[in-house]
């Protein structure tokens, strides 16, 4: 899992006249990278460290944050419900922590002051109750957790990001710590006078591995007793394709402009993948900023993939910036490539992912789109990618690309890559 994956909150609908079925994005779900770290038994009550089995077990704190973000249409949010499934093998929670939001001073306010599930622990010092949040919690004595979150009124829960936390008890083999994250919400909008109700939730369990941090004093012992046999090893590879996007300008805008750049891209992106028959819940991201490194599942019709993504990035630029001056517009530089990806403690790694990134930064991709004052959109393919693309109709004017030997010493760096703008028909 990346440092933060962010996923659609949908609702199935049934199309009039038919027995289709659609999924309608209501918002967004961004689940951050969990962090798991061990504890010692002092950290229990002195009844729970006099079993007999007590020292035998391995204890983990998990914490999980999970931002909301603000709903499109004046929906509201009422109740929110994050399940963590399948936490480890042999996994048993012992307790499950009340969520804290992070207020806008960025310090973090323990919720459940009413409970309608368990009573909460105390706030620690300095941490204030929330009042309006109640919270109910699920799972103890099992490997799937869950957390609900209500306004105690029976108002609407703000948007933000929610740290949830549980303690787990782990073989002591254990070395990582790996499960699947979903949500689900309720939401309310107006409608003729009265609220319409929806329930949207993400389309799939997100998958995640992260490793288990230790104790100092017990970091000898488990590096020496090695990992389960059933643990997925750090570095374990994949051919996917890879999609780096970046948006020009950036730098030169003030912070209000970069931030609306950044809003700006990820509807972009989250539009283009819709129309583009792509499910951006089964792409792992690394959010950049004013760019995004993708990779895309295994399994895709690679180059039908490609030239419907770009195509439908093209469209969506070109709604975006209707109407507004050139300084206002959003223009992006696209790269893509595929080759081996190997997961990191800190994003990705191997040579595809290096050279899909350098493609997308190079000067020569920065001259064209600026080259091609009606396009907002400017693509870098890979040599394999743009042969790829020639063998069928694309609906891509790859006349128009050009091929360039890209050479940067500094970086020891050398690639062939086709170059050229892609526009909306």
């Amino acid at each position: 899992m990346a440092e933060s994956v962010r996923r659609d909150l949908v609702e199935f609908e049934q199309m009039l006249g038919g027995d289709t079925i659609r999924a309608v994005p209501q918002g967004t779900v961004e689940f951050g990278r969990p962090l798991a770290y061990e504890i010692g038994l002092e950290c229990f009550p002195p009844g729970f460290r006099a079993l007999s089995d007590a020292g035998d077990w391995r204890y983990v704190r998990v914490v999980l944050p999970v931002t909301i973000g603000l709903l499109p249409g004046r929906r509201e949010l009422t109740a929110m419900t994050v399940r963590l499934r399948r936490a480890a093998p042999e996994a048993l929670a012992l307790d499950l922590e009340p969520p804290r939001r992070v207020g806008a001073d960025g310090l973090p306010a323990v919720l459940g002051s009413r409970p309608f599930g368990v009573t909460p622990p105390p706030p620690p010092d300095g941490a204030a109750l929330d009042p309006g949040v109640a919270v109910a919690v699920s799972g103890h004595g099992g490997d799937s957790l869950g957390w609900t979150l209500r306004d105690a009124t029976g108002g609407t829960l703000p948007a933000g990001t929610y740290v949830l936390g549980a303690v787990l008890r782990l073989p002591p083999s254990a070395t990582v710590l790996s499960g699947e994250l979903s949500a689900s919400t309720s939401m309310r909008r107006p409608y003729l006078g009265s609220f319409r109700l929806s329930r949207p939730r993400t389309r799939h369990p997100e998958p995640f591995v992260v490793p288990i941090a230790v104790r100092e004093r017990d970091r000898s012992a488990i590096e020496a007793r090695g990992p389960a046999p059933d643990e997925t090893p750090e570095g374990a590879g994949s051919r996917r394709l890879c999609v780096a996007a970046d948006a020009e300008s950036y730098s030169s805008r003030d912070v209000r402009g970069q931030l609306d750049v950044q809003r700006r891209l990820v509807e972009v992106l989250e539009a283009a993948t819709r129309y583009a028959g792509l499910d951006r819940n089964l792409w792992t991201t690394q959010p950049q900023g004013d760019g995004e490194l993708a990779l895309l599942p295994l399994g895709l019709d690679e180059p039908r993939a490609v030239a419907d993504l770009l195509r439908e990035l093209a469209v969506a630029l070109r709604h975006l910036n209707r109407g507004l001056v050139p300084q206002a517009r959003l223009r992006l530089r696209v790269a893509v490539h595929t080759g081996m990806v190997y997961p990191g403690r800190n994003g990705f790694a191997g040579s595809a992912v290096v050279q899909v990134c350098r493609l997308r930064d190079s000067d020569d991709l920065r001259r064209t789109l600026r080259e091609a004052a009606s396009a907002d959109l400017g693509a870098a393919l890979s040599e394999p990618i743009y042969e790829e693309l020639r063998q069928f109709p694309s609906g891509l004017d790859l006349d128009r690309f050009i091929r360039v030997s890209l050479d940067v010493p500094e970086k020891k760096f050398r690639a062939v890559t086709w170059l050229g703008p892609v526009e909306a028909d």
